[in-house]
């Protein structure tokens, strides 16, 4: 008996242990930062913390605000690992008050 390949179909995707090298600009990768404060709904500070001890304490995500933070943490954080392996990264001052830089 052959199989019916009617409900099969094919999608390229990542091979599971694949590590990927790619170039981020400096506008992306303040984009993906201001997708982690403002994208993600974080309805008062007691849940940003809440989430951030979990993510910090736990490997488990229970719920989608905690799995999305942990996703987007990562991948800033491997961005922010080959930038300084590359040397370019740089030390910049904020206004506390404002959060603008000086």
């Amino acid at each position: 008996m052959s199989e019916s390949t009617s409900n099969i179909i094919e999608s390229k995707g990542l091979k599971d242990d694949a590590i990927i090298k790619i170039e981020i600009s400096a506008a992306m990768y303040q984009r993906l930062q201001s997708l982690l404060m403002l994208g993600i709904p974080f309805t008062d500070i007691e849940v940003t913390r809440k989430v951030l001890s979990t993510i910090r304490n736990s490997k488990e995500d229970p719920d989608a605000i905690t799995y999305h933070t942990r996703t987007l943490l990562n991948l800033i954080s491997s961005i922010e690992e080959a930038a300084e392996k590359q040397d370019m990264l740089e030390v910049k001052k904020f206004d506390r008050t404002t959060g603008k830089p000086i």
